[in-house]
């Protein structure tokens, strides 16, 4: 009887543990630590031994950029030119800013495209050169933070001269539906637009 009496206070005393470390963000919903570390210690700074805290995401897309990502796919054929899909791609990736600038106006200029991103980009299929941007527009680009960052997005892409197609989240899109938009964002005097 004191053995099954231990072993219920092991069992519980596990409960709260994994309890406790999912609070702290330490481990997500439904996870073992064996799951989320993928069986292995966390590592350690080479240089310093802190002990690095990250964590891979089970995903890169939301649900939303996942299905447009789905039908994107299957519009690829129907564009003038063969082309592929990259995700989350920063601006800082996809502009530059010319050399001969004064350094305080560059470092400027490079702090507001650092931490921006766009939610798809259409890259040549042989040179991976970006032929168009794509955002998908859910309820958060209804806040006057969101339509300011928008409108910039907006500027540099078109200074850069990188055609920038905007889609209305929804439930669902039909091939066509995203092949005709983008194809007239390929023409050569394309402009960003919202769909």
């Amino acid at each position: 009887m004191l053995k099954l009496y231990g072993l219920i206070l092991f069992l519980v005393l596990l409960i709260v543990l994994g309890e406790a470390l999912r609070r702290t963000g330490l481990l997500g919903p439904g996870e073992s630590a064996s799951k989320r570390t993928g069986g292995r210690q966390p590592s350690a700074h080479p240089a310093s031994g802190e002990p690095l805290a990250y964590r891979r995401k089970d995903w890169l897309v939301s649900r939303a950029e996942k299905s447009f990502y789905g039908v994107l796919l299957q519009a690829l054929p129907m564009l003038p030119e063969p082309a592929v899909v990259m995700a989350k791609v920063r601006l800082a990736d996809l502009l530059y800013l010319p050399r001969d600038m004064d350094r305080s106006t560059r470092v400027s200029q490079q702090n507001r495209v650092n931490s921006k991103h766009v939610d798809f980009v259409l890259c040549a299929a042989d040179t991976l050169r970006p032929l168009l941007a794509i955002e998908i527009d859910d309820s958060s680009h209804d806040a006057e933070d969101r339509q300011e960052r928008d409108s910039f997005v907006d500027a540099a892409l078109q200074a850069a001269g990188l055609p920038l197609v905007r889609f209305d989240c929804k439930r669902g899109y039909s091939i066509q539906a995203l092949a005709q938009p983008l194809q007239r964002a390929m023409e050569p005097q394309a402009v960003a637009q919202t769909v």
